[in-house]
C-alpha cells in the first residue's frame, strides 16, 4: 500500500499535541466528502413516537447536538489517538450540521486504561445533553466503557476497538467500524504459515484486552494450521525493560515474535532485540504500529516489520481527498501519525447520518429518542466510507472483514497481501 512518507519527530508530535488538545476545529475547509447516507427522517413530524425506557435527547431552540470523542490522547499511543480526533474534526468540517442544528464536538483523554475509560464514559453518560460517543479507541477502554453507555442508553461507535469482546457480548449501543481481531489474528497466522513458510513462533502480548485476546487468536490460528508456538510471554504493559523475557525466547530460537500490543512497546521491543543479538528475528505486529512515526522511532530496525491493517481502498479519489485536505489543515500525512484515521471519519459520519434519521422536529425543539438512534446506527447498510464499505450487523459489526499484511520496504510501508475471512 503506497504512502506519502513524512518523518515525524518526537519534538514534532509533542508540538501537535500540544495544538491539538487546546482546541477542536470545526469550521468549513476543502471540500467535502458526499457519503451515500440512508434518508434522513422528516424535519416537519408533528410529534416524538414513544421512547419506551431509553428516554431522549431533547433540544430546545439554540441547543447544539453534542456528540463524545473519547481516545488515549496522552501516553504510549497518543499519536494515534490525536491522528483519530483530527479526522472527527475534518468530518464536522464536510457534516457540521444535522437539521439545522451545529454539531459540538466534546472530546475526552480515555487513554488506553478501564479506570480512565470508565471515567470518561460516567461523564458522558452524566451529561443529558450527549447524543452519542466516538470511541473508545483502545479495547482496554472501550469495553468497561461499553457498560456504562449500555446502562445509560447512549450509543458509541469505536474507530478503533478490535477486541473480539467488545461486540461478542451483545450490547445494544456498542459498535464499531474497524474490523474483528477474530479476522486479524487469522489472517496474519495464514500469512506466517502459508507465505512465510515460518514454524518457530514466539507470541508476546502486553495483557490487555486488545494484545492478550489478539494474541490468544492468533495462537489458536495458528495451531489449527499444524504448528504449536514456541513461547507464550505477556510483557508489562507501557514496561520498559524487556530483555528478561526476550532472553527466554532468544533460547528457544524463533524465526518470528507475533507481538500484540501498542507502538511505543513495539519500538522497545525492536530495539532490545537488536541488543540481545536478535536482528535476523522477523517481528510481526498488528495495526497500532502502522504508522510512519513508528518508522521513525525504532530506525533503523524497523527496516523489514510486518504488520496486519484494513485493506483500505487505495485509489479511492474520496480517501484520496481526504488524505489531502489532512495534509492542507495539519501540515503532515494521515499516515504520519496513526492508522485509523479513515475509520475515524467514518464513524463520525456513521452517527451523524444514524441523527438524522432518527431525530423528530417537535415545534422548535429537536428530540432524538436513544432507542431510534441505536437502532438507525445498526440500520447502517452499504454505506461507502474512507475505510471501505460499512454495513453494521446484529452485534455492531459494521466494518470490512479484509485485511491486509503489510511490510517496512526502504522506510516505508508497503502493501503485500490481504485477505477477506468470514467469522
Amino acid at each position: 500500500m503506497p504512502f506519502f512518507r513524512l518523518r515525524l519527530t518526537i519534538g514534532m508530535l509533542g508540538s501537535v499535541m500540544l495544538l491539538i488538545t487546546s482546541a477542536c476545529a470545526t469550521s468549513g475547509l476543502g471540500s467535502p466528502v458526499t457519503p451515500t447516507a440512508p434518508p434522513p427522517a422528516s424535519p416537519t413530524s408533528p410529534s416524538p413516537t414513544p421512547a419506551g425506557d431509553w428516554g431522549s435527547v431533547v433540544l430546545e431552540p439554540g441547543e447544539p447536538i453534542k456528540i463524545g470523542f473519547a481516545a488515549a490522547l496522552s501516553g504510549d499511543v497518543a499519536n494515534i489517538g490525536i491522528n483519530m480526533q483530527h479526522s472527527v474534526e475534518l468530518a464536522l468540517e464536510d457534516k457540521p450540521a444535522v437539521l439545522g442544528r451545529p454539531v459540538e464536538l466534546v472530546v475526552e483523554d480515555s487513554k488506553c486504561s478501564e479506570e480512565d475509560g470508565r471515567a470518561v464514559a460516567r461523564k458522558f453518560a452524566n451529561d443529558p445533553k450527549i447524543v452519542g460517543v466516538i470511541g473508545h479507541m483502545c479495547s482496554a477502554s472501550s469495553i468497561p466503557a461499553s457498560n456504562i453507555y449500555e446502562d445509560a442508553h447512549l450509543v458509541m461507535i469505536s474507530p478503533s476497538s478490535t477486541a473480539v469482546d467488545f461486540t461478542a457480548r451483545g450490547l445494544k449501543v456498542a459498535n464499531r467500524v474497524a474490523w474483528n481481531d477474530a479476522v486479524q489474528g487469522i489472517v496474519a497466522a495464514k500469512y506466517i504459515f502459508e507465505q512465510l513458510g515460518v514454524r518457530r513462533v514466539a507470541v508476546v502480548h502486553n495483557g490487555t484486552a486488545y494484545g492478550l485476546g489478539l494474541a490468544g487468536i492468533f495462537r489458536n490460528a495458528f495451531r489449527r494450521l499444524g504448528t504449536n508456538t514456541i513461547a507464550y510471554e505477556r510483557i508489562e504493559e507501557g514496561g520498559d525493560n524487556f530483555r528478561p523475557m526476550l532472553k527466554r525466547i532468544v533460547d528457544q530460537e524463533p524465526e518470528l515474535i507475533y507481538f500484540g500490543g501498542y507502538h511505543g512497546e513495539a519500538v522497545r521491543l525492536l530495539r532490545q532485540m537488536d541488543e540481545l543479538g536478535m536482528e535476523d528475528v522477523i517481528f510481526f505486529g498488528a495495526d497500532t504500529i502502522m504508522s510512519n512515526l513508528f518508522i521513525e522511532q525504532a530506525s533503523p530496525m524497523a527496516e523489514g516489520v510486518y504488520a496486519s491493517f484494513a485493506d483500505l481502498p487505495e485509489g479511492s479519489p474520496a480517501l484520496e481527498a481526504f488524505r489531502r485536505r489532512y495534509r492542507q489543515k495539519y501540515g503532515i500525512e494521515a499516515t504520519d501519525m496513526g492508522p485509523f484515521y479513515a475509520h475515524a471519519y467514518d464513524a463520525t459520519m456513521v452517527l451523524l447520518m444514524a441523527i438524522e434519521k432518527a431525530a423528530i422536529q417537535d415545534g422548535e425543539r429537536l428530540i432524538i429518542p436513544r432507542r431510534a438512534l441505536a437502532e438507525a446506527v445498526r440500520a447502517t447498510k452499504n454505506y461507502q466510507g474512507l475505510s471501505g464499505l460499512i454495513s453494521c450487523d446484529e452485534r455492531g459489526d459494521c466494518g470490512s472483514a479484509s485485511v491486509a499484511i503489510h511490510q517496512v520496504q526502504n522506510g516505508q510501508w508497503v502493501r503485500l497481501w490481504s485477505q477477506t475471512i468470514d467469522e
